[in-house]
């Protein structure tokens, strides 16, 4: 059976915020003495290379200043849209006339990112009562995200229980059997953490059935070269370059860890001839 259809699901790292660089320059062009001109900015991002929190910071309060409102900039749901890497990974397989769909968005939290897989359907006009010769792949967002507590009852009932991992393990279990259940294969990653407790069954009573559905075993941006990591040109996402290189890294990886390895006994959906030598 052949995939003809690839669902995203994710947060802004899937949407394809950052693609907009360098482009981004060109709406500040104008005003010499703003700090986000081009020359200006790559200068700052050289001399806090590396420490995202500063950038990150430095970024937003430049935005707010400079009165910029990003999601008004009609351009920039055009270049996501177009340029972001989920759009690329598709691309790369040529040979096969594939439906592309990405509901990502800037999410909350994990189990919004699941909610949206139904939502982003019905958005969309697709009235999918199958997910037949479909390849889902969510991008999940930080754990932290999640971050949720549980006050038990009896004697202990004064005294909060993390239960942040388990509540994730089961938000991508729901995820796994909303689309196997209708006959689609699911496939995950880290965007930028990894909770190793989340694979740990002492932690997570759900880890053994979730584990032959990650597609890293570690973060998907750990995967880029020291040089590109730290270009994170807004201190938390990758810009047009560093994103076709994400696309390449997650087009040799689906193929490097073997079809049945990741989706079981069905190896079928890829033909071979698109595999990256």
């Amino acid at each position: 059976m052949s995939v003809n259809k690839v669902i995203f699901l994710g947060d802004s790292h899937v949407r394809g915020d950052g693609v907009e660089w360098p482009q981004f320059h060109k709406l500040v062009e104008d005003d010499r003495d703003n700090p986000l001109t081009a020359k200006k900015w790559t200068l700052f991002l050289k001399e806090n290379r590396g420490n995202f929190s500063t950038i990150r910071k430095e970024f937003l309060k430049q935005i707010s200043e400079s009165k910029i409102d990003f999601n008004s900039i009609s351009i920039l749901d055009q270049l996501r849209r177009e340029n972001c890497w989920a759009k690329l990974f598709v691309e790369n397989f040529k040979n096969f006339d594939l439906d592309y769909f990405n509901f990502a968005s800037n999410v909350e939290s994990n189990f919004t990112i699941a909610s949206n897989l139904a939502y982003g359907l019905f958005q969309e006009g697709t009235h999918i009562q199958n997910f037949k010769d479909t390849l889902v792949i969510a991008g999940l967002t930080y754990a932290q995200k999640d971050l949720t507590y549980y006050q038990p009852a009896g004697k202990d009932s004064s005294k909060l229980k993390n239960v942040t991992i388990p509540r994730l393990g089961q938000t991508i279990m729901f995820m796994k059997e909303y689309v196997e259940n209708r006959g689609g294969h699911f496939a995950y990653m880290h965007i930028d953490d990894f909770p190793e407790e989340l694979y740990d069954p002492k932690y997570n009573p759900f880890a053994m059935n979730i584990m032959p559905h990650t597609i890293f075993e570690n973060s998907f941006y750990s995967n880029l070269t020291p040089d590109r990591y730290w270009r994170r040109y807004d201190g938390l996402h990758y810009g047009a370059d560093t994103q076709k290189f994400l696309a390449e890294i997650l087009y040799n990886k689906i193929h490097d860890i073997g079809i049945r390895d990741l989706f079981g006994d069905d190896n079928n959906f890829l033909n071979d001839k698109n595999k990256v030598s």
